[in-house]
């Protein structure tokens, strides 16, 4: 049998020879309990080597006990060891531990530092966390990436709020105020050909009225030479007036589709979302990419549209074209009859016709001016004075032309 025991970093190392018994190995560390380790991890198998040297250790002779080659600091610690395991454990309220667990957490407090280096640890870890959380700042070519920047109306414009955000750095919400202001105002020379047409075309709209009603006679019955003499004669009344017809009818294919384009844009941005929309800049509409819950941007939209409407009525000859007045009326009971629909799309969308809307007012308001129009070459208003239609003459007008639409087709199917 073979002993092995490390006492204070030394190892005594004990074997008989002609036994294949087991080797144990003592380990006696400051601890002041031992720990017993196999054999196997210290010793070869049939020989006795120490690790401190190269040399093999001597064999111990078998009649001599094992007892007798132990020095006397051996002895001496495993009396010490027996001592310790028999003696009862110390109870852990004992003044000593008290100290010593005192001391342990004096240690641990001086480890974790002073009550404000805690706080300015807590406050940089939340900059931390907050700067991982944050929303990239967009980058030139973020919404080619995103599909949003196309040849369309709205992919143009849509390129456009970007190229103005990451250029100024402004925040979202007054990036899209901003683009629906530009819009509108790169549609003013348009709006300024358009009101000087109308209003030389103005004095001539009585003898146009005849030669419609000249061309419509002509198509029912088919008249060809009938129908382009009727066209040659009001080419003539809009060359006296001074006004070309291309451009009367160019005027509107360029309002329309940025209209429509700037409304697409702004919605296609916050519904896919753009992420840089969630963070609008402003504290009463943090989000553009959700609808308003205080239902306040569509009712000012729906505001705003109706005063335009107004505006726009004090422009109309209605002696001429009774039927704008009730046009007009359409417009304003579908613009209310939309306020549910509208409050269901992004805010983001209604910052942009929000801002466009306003322009539009001030705009026509400005134009309605005496000396703002003589200015720009824009004949004075005309006077009407038809009054203008309410909503219930608008309602049997609609009923009159409906009866009087089916009754032509009737007449027209008995006629084939």
């Amino acid at each position: 049998m073979a002993t092995v025991a490390r006492i204070s970093g030394r190892r005594l190392m004990l074997g008989l020879h002609g036994q294949r018994s087991q080797r144990a190995a003592l380990h006696l560390s400051n601890s002041s309990r031992p720990r017993v380790a196999s054999a196997a991890l210290l010793l070869t198998p049939g020989t006795s080597r120490n690790f401190w040297s190269s040399k093999s250790s001597t064999p111990v002779s078998e009649a001599q006990p094992v007892a007798a080659e132990l020095p006397s600091d051996a002895l001496t610690t495993s009396e010490s060891i027996s001592a310790a395991a028999a003696a009862p454990p110390t109870p852990p309220n004992q003044p000593a531990d008290l100290a010593s667990s005192a001391t342990d957490l004096t240690s641990a407090a001086d480890l974790a530092g002073s009550p404000s280096e805690l706080a300015e640890a807590a406050s940089n870890s939340a900059d931390l966390v907050s700067a991982a959380s944050a929303i990239p700042p967009l980058q030139y070519g973020d919404f080619a990436a995103m599909g949003l920047a196309n040849w369309w109306p709205s992919g143009i414009i849509a390129w456009s709020h970007e190229l103005f955000q990451v250029s100024t750095g402004l925040p979202w919400f007054w990036t899209l105020v901003a683009g629906g202001l530009f819009w509108r105002a790169l549609l003013f020379p348009v709006m300024i050909k358009q009101l000087r047409n109308t209003a030389r075309i103005a004095p001539f709209q009585g003898e146009l009225a005849k030669m419609r009603e000249r061309m419509d006679r002509a198509r029912a019955s088919q008249n060809r030479m009938e129908l382009q003499s009727a066209a040659m004669a009001s080419r003539e009344v809009y060359s006296r007036a001074g006004v070309k017809v291309g451009p009367m009818f160019l005027v509107p294919l360029i309002n329309i589709p940025i209209t429509l384009g700037t409304f697409f844009a702004s919605k296609n941005m916050a519904q896919l979302p753009v992420p840089q929309l969630q963070d609008s800049g402003v504290e009463f509409l943090a989000n553009l990419t959700i609808p308003d819950p205080t239902f306040m941007l569509p009712l000012a939209v729906v505001a705003l549209g109706n005063i335009q409407i107004m505006l726009s009525k004090k422009d109309m000859n209605l002696d001429q074209s009774p039927h704008m007045g009730h046009i007009m009326n359409v417009f304003q009971v579908m613009s209310v009859a939309m306020v549910p629909f509208m409050a269901t799309l992004p805010a983001g969308v209604w910052v942009t016709g929000l801002s466009g809307l306003t322009f539009t007012a001030i705009q026509s308001a400005v134009l309605r001016r005496p000396a703002v129009r003589k200015a720009l070459d824009i004949a004075p208003l005309p006077k009407s004075s038809a009054k203008w239609p309410t909503l219930v003459d608008t309602l049997h007008a609609a009923r009159n032309f409906v009866s009087g639409a089916s009754q032509q087709a009737a007449a027209q199917s008995r006629r084939k």
